[in-house]
C-alpha cells in the first residue's frame, strides 16, 4: 500500500540555507521547499551551520536544521586563503558528512534530496547509502561544478569548454557517484547534455527548470521615452559579462548608462571605475539588495545578461521580464532555455561578442509586452513530484 503523500517525509540537503543566499541554487532549493511543503509533503533542510545559524530553526514554515562540522567556512564571502583551505578539507574531512547523515537519519526522512555538496565533499553521497537504500537517494545537478576542480569551469578569466587535465579526474569521479543515487536530476537540458559527456548517470525525462509556477503570467512594459540606461544584475566579475557590457555601451552613440546591482569585491570595483573613465562612460553601483529589480526598474530601459561562463539555467530573463524589465541576454550554456518561456523571446547577441552587444544596443525598441509560460516545460518541483510518485 503506498503512503499518502502527506506522510511523505523529504530532507533537502544544500550546502547553504538561508539566511546565507549565494546564488540561483540556494534561490532554487528554498522555492523548493516551500512548493512541496504546500502540497503536503513533510519538508525538513539540512545545511552545514553558518556563523550566525545553529541548531534548528523554524524558518517560513519549514525545520531548518544547522549541523556543525570540522567546516572553517562558515559564510559565503570569505577569505581566499579559507576557500583554499576548504577545498582541501572536504577530501580528508569524514567526520562532517558522517555527522550530518547521521542527523538526518534522527528524522526518518522517507527521502533526501541532495542538491550543491560542495562543502560535504564526495563523502556524503559515499556514506549515504550505508544508511539509506538507493532509491531513497535522489541528485539534483545544478551546474557543471563537479566537472571542475576549481568549481568556475574557467582559467584566467576564460571559459573552459572542456575540462582541463586536472579536472578529469575529479569528473570521473563524481560521475561514478552518480551512480550511486537512485535519480539524478538535471536543471537543464544543457547540463543533462554535458554531464552525460563525462559518464554520469543521465536520464533525459529528468529535467526540472528551476522555476516557479505554473501557469502563463502576462506582463506590460510600460511605455516611456528611452533613456539609454541599462542594468547589470548578479554577481558582477568579469565572467558574467560586466566589461562586455562596458566595451559594447562605449561604441554606442549615445552611449548608454550602465546601472550594476549585485556584489562586487573592492578592487574588482575600482577597476571597473576605473575601465569607465577609460571609455568616457557613465557606471553606477547599487548595493545589493533582496529585490534587485525593484531597485533598478526606475533607472533602466532593460537588463542585459551577458555573461561569458557556462550558465547551467539563467534566472535573470525570467525574474526581469516578470518584473516589467525588457531582456537583451547572451546565448551561452543554458540561458537559450530560459529564454524560451518569454513570448516574444528577447534579443540575444554573440556571447563575449562586443560588436554582436553593441548592434543590440543601437537597434533597441522598447517592446510593448510579453508572457512567461510556466506551462510549456517541466519545472523543478513537477519533476520531483513526479520522480516521487513513481519511486514510491
Amino acid at each position: 500500500m503506498q503512503k499518502h503523500k502527506s506522510l511523505t517525509k523529504i530532507v533537502l540537503l544544500n550546502d547553504w540555507y538561508t539566511p546565507e543566499i549565494v546564488g540561483g541554487v540556494e534561490i532554487s532549493v528554498s522555492e523548493l521547499a516551500k512548493e512541496l511543503s504546500n502540497k503536503s509533503y513533510r519538508i525538513s533542510v539540512f545545511t552545514l551551520n553558518q556563523r550566525k545559524n545553529k541548531g534548528t530553526h523554524y524558518i517560513d514554515g519549514i525545520n531548518v536544521h544547522y549541523v556543525r562540522g570540522l567546516h572553517l567556512r562558515r559564510s559565503a564571502n570569505t577569505k581566499p586563503v579559507l576557500k583554499i583551505i576548504e577545498k582541501i578539507r572536504v577530501w580528508i574531512d569524514i567526520l562532517t558528512p558522517l555527522n550530518t547523515i547521521l542527523s538526518i537519519k534522527k528524522v526518518k526522512p522517507d527521502f533526501i534530496i541532495m542538491h550543491e555538496i560542495d562543502r560535504y565533499g564526495p563523502w556524503i553521497i559515499l556514506f549515504a547509502p550505508i544508511f539509506f537504500s538507493k532509491n531513497q537517494l535522489i541528485r539534483v545537478h545544478h551546474d557543471l561544478s563537479e566537472t571542475c576542480f576549481l568549481r568556475s569551469r574557467s582559467k584566467m578569466n576564460k571559459t573552459c569548454l572542456s575540462p582541463c587535465t586536472l579536472c578529469i579526474p575529479k569528473s570521473k569521479f563524481y560521475a561514478y557517484l552518480s551512480h550511486k543515487v537512485g535519480v539524478n536530476i538535471f536543471n537543464s537540458k544543457f547540463v543533462a547534455t554535458e554531464l552525460n559527456r563525462y559518464g554520469f548517470s543521465v536520464n533525459d525525462s529528468n529535467v526540472g527548470n528551476p522555476v516557479s509556477g505554473n501557469s502563463i503570467i502576462k506582463v506590460k512594459f510600460p511605455s516611456r521615452e528611452i533613456t539609454y540606461s541599462l542594468g547589470y544584475v548578479g554577481r558582477i566579475t568579469k565572467l558574467k559579462g560586466i566589461e562586455t557590457i562596458m566595451l559594447a555601451v562605449a561604441k554606442t552613440e549615445p552611449k548608454w548608462k550602465v546601472h550594476a546591482i549585485g556584489p562586487v569585491s573592492l578592487n574588482y570595483k575600482n577597476s571597473l571605475i576605473k575601465l569607465a573613465i577609460d571609455l568616457n562612460i557613465e557606471l553606477f553601483f547599487h548595493l545589493p539588495t533582496e529585490k534587485p529589480y525593484s531597485e533598478i526598474y526606475p533607472h533602466v530601459d532593460c537588463i542585459v545578461v551577458a555573461s561569458n561562463s557556462l550558465e547551467a539555467f539563467g534566472r535573470i530573463p525570467i525574474e526581469a521580464t516578470l518584473e516589467g524589465i525588457p531582456i537583451i541576454s547572451s546565448n551561452i550554456g543554458g540561458l537559450p532555455e530560459a529564454l524560451e518561456y518569454i513570448n516574444p523571446k528577447p534579443k540575444t547577441f554573440l556571447t563575449n561578442s562586443v560588436d554582436s552587444l553593441s548592434r543590440e544596443l543601437q537597434t533597441f525598441t522598447r517592446p510593448r509586452d510579453a508572457e512567461v509560460n510556466f506551462e510549456i516545460k517541466s519545472t523543478l518541483t513537477s519533476t520531483i513530484i513526479r520522480i516521487l510518485e513513481e519511486v514510491k
